[in-house]
């Protein structure tokens, strides 16, 4: 009988069909390598840190398992409904989430924080005699 090659990033993570299983949380270097793939600096993006240790520490998603390397590296495996193992990747598979997640979180947070700016300076007359303008434009225009 053959089975599936594993589908296998460069530097790939070990390939055995039963690594062994992961009997603890994800440790402090697991969280901020799970932070920096979710383009996350976890001191100066702290107020994030809560949602990206969350993820890494809820349950993965269907048909994924974390898997633990000799040299105490995590790393993920995923496998079909038969239980072949289809891919193996060092890459938490909750990355893209968590990252588009966390980045609309920061570009809610930097619209607001421009609104702020921009209530505490208002613009000069000229300015805002421009903007406003601008404004009928496009509301004329539509």
């Amino acid at each position: 009988s053959s089975t599936l090659p594993l589908i296998t990033p460069l530097m790939s993570p070990p390939t055995s069909a039963s690594p062994t299983p992961v009997t603890k949380h994800p440790n402090e270097n697991d969280i901020h390598s799970f932070a920096v793939a979710c383009q996350i600096d976890p001191l100066f993006d702290e107020k994030y840190m809560p949602l990206v240790e969350g993820a890494a520490r809820s349950s993965m998603p269907e048909g994924w398992k974390v898997k633990i390397d000799p040299d105490d590296r995590w790393y993920f495996i995923h496998t079909n409904s038969a239980g072949v193992p289809t891919e193996s990747t060092w890459e938490h598979p909750k990355v893209e989430m968590v990252r588009d997640e966390v980045q609309a979180l920061i570009a809610e947070d930097e619209r607001r924080e421009r609104e702020m700016m921009e209530a505490l300076n208002p613009i000069d007359p000229e300015q805002a005699a421009i903007k406003n303008r601008r404004r009928d434009k496009r509301s004329v225009q539509k």
